[in-house]
C-alpha cells in the first residue's frame, strides 16, 4: 500500500536520513508540493532554495497539509525575494567588528554553514534591531554560498 515503508537502502543517517521520504505516501506529497510551487517558472533564487530536503521541512512542519505548506514557503520565497538576505549587512559590525560574536566557522561534511556565537563577548548585544541584522547576514548569505562549497569541513 501507498503508506508503507520504502526500504531505505541508502546508508543515509540523521540529516541526510531526514532530507528523505520514508514511504511512498511521502513521496506523492513531495512531488505534489513541487509541481504545486511550479519552479519550473520561479526565480533563480527560489529554484535554489527549493531543494526536497527543504519542501519536506516545510511539508513536515504543517502535518503534511499541502495548502498551508504551500502559503508557508511562499512566503519564506517572498522575504527572500524581497530582503535579499545575503546582501544584508550589520550596520553595528561595518563600525565594530567586535559589536557581535557570531560568525562561521567552517562547513559540516555536507556543505552547510556552522556557525559559533557567544553573546557575553559581544560588544554590542542589546540593540534588537542591529542584532537582526547580524543574524541575517550571518545565517543567510553562508548559507547560499555553501550550496556547492567544498572548502574546509567541520568533521
Amino acid at each position: 500500500s501507498a503508506s508503507e515503508a520504502v526500504e531505505d537502502t541508502s546508508g543515509a543517517v540523521g540529516a541526510e536520513r531526514y532530507d528523505r521520504t520514508q514511504n511512498a505516501e511521502q513521496a506523492a506529497s513531495l512531488k505534489a508540493f513541487r509541481d504545486a510551487l511550479e519552479l519550473d517558472k520561479a526565480t533563480e533564487r527560489a529554484r535554489t532554495f527549493c531543494t526536497d530536503g527543504t519542501l519536506l521541512r516545510y511539508l513536515r512542519a504543517r502535518n503534511w497539509k499541502q495548502a498551508e505548506s504551500l502559503k508557508m514557503i511562499q512566503g519564506s520565497i517572498k522575504w527572500q525575494e524581497e530582503t535579499k538576505p545575503e546582501t544584508v549587512k550589520c550596520p553595528k559590525c561595518l563600525d565594530d567588528p567586535m559589536a557581535h560574536n557570531m560568525r562561521v566557522v567552517g562547513f559540516d561534511k555536507r556543505g552547510r554553514p556552522v556557525i559559533y556565537t557567544c553573546f557575553r563577548q559581544a560588544h554590542d548585544r542589546f540593540n534588537a534591531e542591529a542584532n537582526m541584522k547580524h543574524s541575517e547576514s550571518v545565517g543567510e548569505a553562508p548559507a547560499d554560498e555553501s550550496r556547492g562549497r567544498r572548502g574546509s569541513q567541520i568533521n
